[in-house]
């Protein structure tokens, strides 16, 4: 990689960026950091390299590079997320709530708002993730995770049929396997809850 030894960490992002296979991802992120493990934006190298061995999951190699990342930014909300998300893959939803609160308390990103309302929820604490997760969607009106994670506490609190409505919304926003099987879900719920009243 000598011809990329001027090359800037975005640039090399942006090559990660463009390849769709998470393993040639890795190879060009672990030939960036061994070719200058100094250089300016390493943590961000290091973030993308975690971030992908999460997808993987490959999740103590994804916490060994992360922590790396944020042991040089270690105000970096986006690190904080990328944490976040590898507890919430390990079920240590008490780690990824931590970290989601302090990464919304240094950005006040609203979808950040709305993970923290997924940790909650996975704790089975729905009356405080009902409150973030609303708070996200105000926040950030017609918000896909919000609306997404709302369904979901809503559905556990046997409030179906405002979980419909939010599944509605987070499935016109954006597309995902999950969100019709869960409008199913809330709409069988939703029959059965009013047959047996």
């Amino acid at each position: 990689m000598d011809r990329d030894q001027d090359v800037s960490a975005q640039e090399i992002l942006d090559r990660v960026r463009l390849e769709k296979d998470l393993r040639k991802k890795s190879e060009i992120l672990y030939v960036a950091l061994s070719s200058d493990p100094e250089q300016e934006g390493v943590e961000m190298l290091l973030r993308d390299l975690g971030d992908i061995h999460r997808q993987l999951g490959e999740f103590d190699t994804a916490l060994f590079y992360l922590e790396q990342a944020w042991a040089i930014q270690p105000n970096s909300w986006e690190i904080m997320v990328s944490l976040g998300a590898v507890y919430t893959e390990k079920g240590e939803h008490d780690q990824a709530l931590q970290l989601y609160s302090k990464a919304y308390e240094i950005k006040g990103k609203p979808h950040v708002l709305a993970l923290c309302a997924d940790a909650l929820h996975s704790l089975g604490r729905d009356k405080e993730a009902e409150v973030y997760a609303r708070t996200s969607i105000r926040l950030q009106d017609n918000a896909f995770y919000g609306n997404y994670v709302l369904g979901k506490v809503l559905c556990t609190l046997e409030q179906y049929d405002e979980a419909l409505k939010a599944f509605k919304i987070a499935n016109k926003t954006r597309s995902l396997k999950t969100v019709p099987q869960w409008i199913t879900y809330a709409r069988d719920r939703q029959r059965k809850s009013k047959y047996s009243s």
